[in-house]
């Protein structure tokens, strides 16, 4: 079953498997199957048996269809096995030879099964109720549930993946050594879920019980610390999963990413690699690809990553790339137009901004004007890739705009379009629908610039105003400024860390409607580093908010600077409107409710869920209020 070469026996063999495990999931009885699968088995002329004389592939046939039903799990035995009686030796041969066993088929060789992955052909032939049939049986071992959960992520159902893999890796079970695969697919599921939190503090856990899979852990742990730029703490991961699985090939690599990150001088990096080749080559894996991206790293580090997978990206992909190095990056910034109205804070109904960002009483919106030469390349672009922005806050994936490129074209004959924060906007929705954006190195440092430009413009074009201006969401012209301004927030910058601080803090006063919902990130990181002055400032600029991070945030920012009275009745309205989450937060176990990946359900087990996920430990790292909360609450 290693060929692909259809001409080949194991290709025929496989094939052959596959027929009789159908016949098995589509519910045959012995005597059914045995009747007619041996018989099809002949008359379809399988490779395997037409290597055989013609009056023994009858016998091979019946042989064959025996084996393969004894070592399948039967659906109607509840996935338990069912095998045949073997034939003594004075009785009739299965085969019908009307000759005694001892005398035909005994001494026929056993079909080279190659310790035949049986499970694994069901799986494929499997009906959806069979499958969860299969798995409510206890049957299925557990190294294939990562298979299925791998084919639910790719049917976009990361709920069922997680329900179906979080099990395995329940705190106090002994974890099996080929999990490793199940872990990192239950990590893509949480990724797809937006539960990036509960993700690395699954991975914590794992990685610190000591168990076969904790090197898998240490190492995804060791990338997702890198991706944030918490280069530190991905050094002291990389070190731990050195000591988990100090032979493991794939540490070559991540110690090569790493050193990159760290900036570390090439030469460095270089006698890294050339430690790791001689390691390799050691462990019989010279010809593995592996040893091929170290060799292309040894050249130029820097460009390892991405130039070893070079060959299998799109071209268009990578004319982009250049486009955005050579056209976008180093193009001076110029201004956009715009059309300020002066409003009194009586016009509008957040009137409370100006609490939180001293505005005067008189202030002014502004809606953005592109300049006339930009707006006629806005309308030959549009002409090439019709106009489809998002209602959304965010950008929408535009993964067809690979099949056809010739906006690809009209970039690069027209530098100005790197002047358009509208087409800014477009590419970076054409990026995150590239069908390998997500693979290692691909989409580093192709984000960047294109944020940081429209950044650049914006604040060019406020700054021309000669005052602070605030640019309202509900006009269209300002999206896409403002949805680029929120994707820059959202991927620079480490939680708690001061660059997000700064990141969100811009956003919300150029947009104190704060229509992206930041201010709930924001009130958390206040909370996080102990800023409880900032974060009451905060809250009382969203006085009538929703949002529950707002709520319980001004509740637990009064109790941190003792105000008492003012924390108590804060919580006795936010837990009337949100009965769930006080509960949610002090139980020291709570199980996780089904999650919806397009929403939240407010006053929900979701939305409690979501908030202890984020917030539980700045409310149990502050004494005291933990047990406050569920004496007030109770």
């Amino acid at each position: 079953m290693s060929s692909n070469n259809d001409t080949t026996p194991d290709f025929a063999v496989d094939h052959a498997i596959f027929y009789c495990v159908s016949a098995i999931a589509e519910g045959m009885s012995r005597s059914q199957y045995l009747a007619s699968v041996p018989a099809a088995l002949v008359n379809q002329g399988d490779q395997f048996l037409g290597m055989m004389a013609p009056e023994d592939q009858h016998k091979v046939a019946i042989l064959f269809a025996r084996q393969i039903w004894n070592s399948c799990p039967i659906p109607a035995s509840d996935y338990h096995r069912d095998p045949l009686p073997k034939p003594r030796r004075n009785e009739k041969c299965a085969c019908g030879s009307g000759l005694k066993f001892k005398q035909c088929c005994l001494n026929l060789p056993p079909i080279p099964f190659d310790d035949l992955p049986i499970w694994a052909y069901l799986l494929e032939v499997l009906s959806e109720d069979q499958l969860h049939a299969a798995l409510a049986s206890k049957q299925i071992p557990l190294e294939l549930y990562a298979e299925i959960g791998t084919e639910w992520l790719e049917d976009g159902k990361p709920t069922k993946t997680v329900r179906l893999l979080e099990p395995l890796f329940k705190e106090g079970l002994k974890i099996d050594p080929h999990l490793g695969y199940a872990m990192n697919v239950l990590c893509d599921a949480f990724d797809q879920l937006g539960h990036f939190n509960k993700k690395t503090k699954f991975l914590k856990r794992i990685a610190s019980s000591n168990t076969a899979v904790s090197g898998d852990a240490w190492q995804r742990l060791t990338t997702i610390l890198i991706d944030e730029g918490d280069l530190k703490a991905a050094a002291e991961a990389f070190k731990q999963a050195m000591r988990s699985q100090p032979e493991d090939p794939n540490l070559a690599s991540l110690e090569v990413l790493l050193m990159i990150r760290q900036g570390k001088d090439d030469d460095h990096i270089k006698q890294r690699i050339r430690f790791w080749k001689q390691k390799l080559r050691r462990w019989g894996l010279e010809n593995e690809p592996i040893m091929a991206l170290l060799e292309t790293a040894e050249v130029n580090p820097q460009s390892a990553f991405v130039a070893g997978i070079e060959h299998a990206l799109d071209p268009a992909f990578i004319a982009l790339r250049q486009w955005i190095s050579d056209v976008l990056q180093p193009r001076e910034v110029s201004a956009y137009g715009m059309h300020i109205m002066d409003l009194l804070e009586d016009d509008d109904v957040q009137a409370d901004s100006k609490v939180a960002h001293n505005h005067a009483p008189q202030r002014r919106e502004g809606i953005l004007a592109p300049p006339p030469d930009i707006q006629e390349i806005e309308r030959l672009w549009h002409e090439l890739l019709p106009e489809n922005k998002p209602f959304l806050t965010q950008s929408l994936e535009q993964p067809e705009a690979w099949e056809q490129t010739k906006w690809l074209s009209f970039l690069q004959q027209n530098e100005q379009a790197a002047d358009s924060l509208s087409i800014l906007d477009d590419l970076v929705a054409i990026l995150e629908g590239f069908p390998e954006i997500d693979w290692m190195g691909v989409a580093d440092g192709i984000f960047e610039p294109i944020y940081d430009r429209a950044r650049a413009i914006l604040l060019k074009s406020i700054d021309a105003q000669g005052a602070d201006i605030t640019l309202p969401w509900p006009a269209m012209e300002n999206r896409p400024a403002l949805r680029l301004l929120y994707q820059r927030a959202m991927q620079s910058g480490v939680p708690g860390m001061p660059e997000e601080k700064q990141n969100l803090e811009e956003l919300i006063k150029i947009n104190p409607g704060d229509n992206h919902g930041v201010r709930t990130l924001l009130i958390n990181h206040y909370l996080r580093t102990g800023d409880d002055s900032k974060a009451l400032e905060l809250a009382h600029a969203y006085p009538e908010d929703i949002l529950v991070d707002l709520k319980f945030g001004e509740v637990l920012a009064h109790y941190r600077l003792g105000h008492q009275k003012e924390s108590e009745a804060l919580l006795r309205k936010a837990h009337y409107e949100h009965q769930l989450i006080a509960r949610t937060l002090w139980r020291k176990r709570v199980k996780q409710p089904d999650l919806d990946p397009y929403g939240v359900t407010m006053g929900g087990e979701d939305e409690a869920w979501l908030y202890r996920t984020d917030m539980r430990g700045v409310w149990e790292s502050t004494p005291g209020a933990l047990q406050w909360l569920r004496k007030i609450t109770s």
